[in-house]
């Protein structure tokens, strides 16, 4: 879908949103399941979730081979199937951010979890994470003063940890 022109792009995201009935999707990007703080909370946080609400659809995109030491209760990917992913999603640095970029997705947010690897980016970096459609969240008001220091349009929302009501709150936002 990535090499349609825009316009036919747009269209069939349209068709995609408006004639198939559609359950609250919510997708993660990480750059690594395997030994990532952020991908054993992500991964333990929603087969929590999936046990008290099976009708949401959660997914994992993974940029690196290794699979997670915890085992999902929902499907992961290779992150080249984000490029067909239609729900929501969270990219949660600046290369899942990049991996992300050419989705389907009418909603995505850039989830900046390690604020640290995120003040190493080059200012023309973060010029184009401002000027591309994602929204721009992180875990603490004080984590996006920061990061707003550093040049980048956060949004005025955090989570400090990937947690049921984040899931379900961008979830419900979105579809």
């Amino acid at each position: 879908m990535s090499k349609l022109p825009i316009a036919a792009q747009e269209a069939a995201k349209k068709t995609i949103f408006s004639d198939f009935p559609q359950v609250p999707k919510l997708g993660f990007v990480l750059h690594n399941l395997f030994t990532s703080e952020i991908a054993a909370k992500t991964i333990l946080t929603s087969n929590l979730l999936l046990e008290e609400n099976p009708y949401v659809d959660i997914s994992l995109f993974y940029m690196d081979k290794r699979l997670p030491i915890i085992t999902p209760k929902f499907a992961i990917y290779s992150s080249n199937e984000i490029n067909v992913y239609s729900g929501t999603l969270v990219a949660t640095d600046i290369t899942s951010w990049q991996a992300s970029l050419n989705s389907p997705s009418l909603s995505k947010y850039l989830y900046l979890y390690d604020v640290n690897m995120a003040a190493m980016a080059p200012k023309d970096l973060i010029k184009k994470v401002n000027d591309s459609n994602f929204k721009i969240i992180s875990r603490t008001p004080k984590h996006i003063d920061y990061l707003k220091k550093l040049g980048y349009n956060m949004e005025n929302r955090s989570f400090f940890d990937i947690s049921k009501e984040m899931i379900m709150g961008l979830m419900n936002e979105s579809n």
